[in-house]
């Protein structure tokens, strides 16, 4: 028995190996724009060229040269609307429990309090939940799928889990 220990422990480090280089990768929040759903500094980790996209996801995508993390909000060809504190998709205001609860009277950012985009093809519409401190779709447009590098799975410190 203590002859298939070693083989044991190369399998089990093979299998850790190939799963970290295709599968999954662990992931750093860095930035406070997805408040109080995770939070500065957490760790967690990332399924990697995740396809099946759906609304509330959180993705990892890169931008420029910039890893950003996101919620999905809207898929291609869907019309996005903003209205003050409201986001409006395909004529539907969103339920937006994981948000961080804005007076009426605070406005996500001054000059897209009124907003309205149609989701290109092969793309996302993403926001973060921290809505007054978040670079998001708003400014830097519809995400390309071929940027997403994949969904956040859970996220340890915050225990989000999805």
């Amino acid at each position: 028995m203590k002859k298939k220990e070693p083989y044991l422990w190369l399998l089990v480090l093979a299998i850790l190996i190939f799963a970290r280089a295709f599968i999954f990768t662990p992931i750093k929040v860095d930035g406070q724009s997805m408040q109080p759903t995770l939070r500065n500094n957490e760790r967690g980790i990332m399924l990697k060229n995740y396809q099946n996209y759906s609304y509330g996801d959180i993705i990892v995508f890169k931008s420029g040269n910039q890893r950003m993390i996101k919620r999905i909000i809207a898929l291609d060809g869907d019309v996005v609307e903003i209205d003050k504190n409201k986001v409006i998709v395909n004529d539907k205001i969103l339920e937006e429990n994981y948000l961080i609860t804005y007076s009426d009277k605070v406005e996500f950012i001054d000059e897209m309090t009124e907003f309205s985009q149609l989701v290109e093809p092969n793309s996302v519409f993403v926001l973060g939940d921290n809505r007054l401190n978040s670079i998001d779709s708003r400014m830097i447009g519809s995400i390309p799928k071929e940027d997403i590098l994949g969904k956040v799975l859970f996220v340890y410190g915050g225990w989000y889990f999805n």
